[in-house]
């Protein structure tokens, strides 16, 4: 009996990778008319602007791009599709893994497993360039390279949102979406909790109730950090409001709360947008002198585990990251299948819990 041969591994060279990222570009309708032209490639993939000629070149041998045009060529048709559908989900992040709150790696921890299940895998992609002025080339190249059955996307900037609208890929936001994107979006009810948090902080008699919040560029923060505002207002003139907007970082937090401090008008409750910044909150705080329950109360937005080694116990709003992996799931796979989605805007309720930490006996 005659053995066969066995299949070899393709050593492809950097030129056919370029032309293969080209195809699946000009398959998925990523240009339109025209291809982008060599130096604009070049800088997107990060290549050299010969290798984009020789990779056009095949291109053009293959009948897809006109044979005419020193900068950018004529598309005459596409690849046709390919038969096998992408099983991978490629989840589109402005920060890396190793940076995530806890909380969130744990929700994947949880989408993970149950897209294993439906036989689909899990891919991050981060990039830093995602938070600049100008995200375009990072948001191409990254679409270029990955082919997903559906993207996700996390803590999205209205800019991302409408980059994605407008090349019509199937995406679900991990978070909210700008009103006029109308992207399919699974989030929480940032909104109810800031009105909720509120609520509860006004029975308690406090008159200056700040928001500790990461500057906002989501949809999610921008609504609740609006609801916040609103919820204020209607409780005036008992309640006077505060905005401390912060860009994440220890150094910025501290000064945030030394202006506030040294004005006169530290709040005497906060609600406290991310579990990270509760920790400098409290540990600088107590530098100065400042104790929760005693000159001031805060509710953290968000749960995290850290929390729990917190004394006096922190109130917050807990979310079930399994039951948010299934939300996804549901309608990831519908999407993953071309399948029309009944409603774009889809949200869970978290459960409060009640804490001492939202006390503040300084009242005067």
């Amino acid at each position: 009996m005659k053995k066969s041969i066995p299949t070899l591994p393709l050593r492809l060279s950097l030129v056919d990778q370029v032309a293969q990222i080209l195809r699946t570009g000009l398959r998925e309708g990523r240009w339109s008319g025209h291809l982008p032209g060599e130096r604009n490639l070049s800088a997107q993939l990060l290549v050299s602007r010969p290798t984009i000629k020789s990779a056009v070149q095949q291109l053009v041998a293959e009948g897809l791009l006109t044979n005419q045009g020193r900068f950018r060529r004529q598309i005459l048709r596409r690849p046709r599709p390919r038969t096998a559908r992408s099983q991978l989900v490629i989840m589109v992040s402005p920060i890396p893994l190793e940076r995530m709150e806890p909380h969130l790696l744990l929700r994947l921890d949880y989408l993970r497993e149950a897209l294993a299940g439906e036989g689909l895998s899990l891919e991050v992609v981060s990039n830093r360039r995602l938070f600049s002025a100008r995200p375009a080339a990072a948001l191409e190249q990254i679409v270029l390279e990955k082919s997903a059955a559906v993207w996700l996307l996390i803590r999205s900037t209205h800019f991302i949102q409408r980059w994605f609208r407008a090349r019509n890929l199937p995406v679900l936001l991990m978070g909210s979406a700008f009103e006029e994107t109308d992207l399919c979006s699974l989030d929480y009810e940032l909104t109810a909790v800031c009105r909720h948090a509120v609520g509860r902080f006004a029975a308690r008699g406090h008159e200056r109730i700040g928001f500790l919040i990461l500057t906002p560029t989501t949809a999610g923060d921008l609504a609740g950090m609006e609801a916040f505002e609103a919820e204020c207002a209607a409780h005036r003139p008992a309640i006077r409001p505060v905005i401390l907007c912060h860009d994440g970082t220890n150094t910025r937090i501290c000064k945030v709360l030394n202006a506030n401090i040294r004005s006169g008008l530290l709040p005497q409750a906060l609600l406290v947008s991310h579990a990270g910044a509760c920790i400098t909150m409290v540990s600088h705080l107590a530098q100065r002198g400042l104790r929760v329950g005693r000159d001031y109360g805060f509710i953290s937005r968000e749960d995290d585990p850290v929390l729990d080694f917190l004394e006096p116990a922190v109130a917050r709003y807990r979310y079930d990251p399994a039951d948010y992996a299934r939300r996804a799931l549901s309608l990831i796979t519908k999407l993953a299948h071309g399948r029309t989605i009944a409603r774009r805007q889809y949200r869970l309720m978290p459960k409060f819990i009640n804490g001492p930490s939202i006390e503040c006996r300084g009242i005067k």
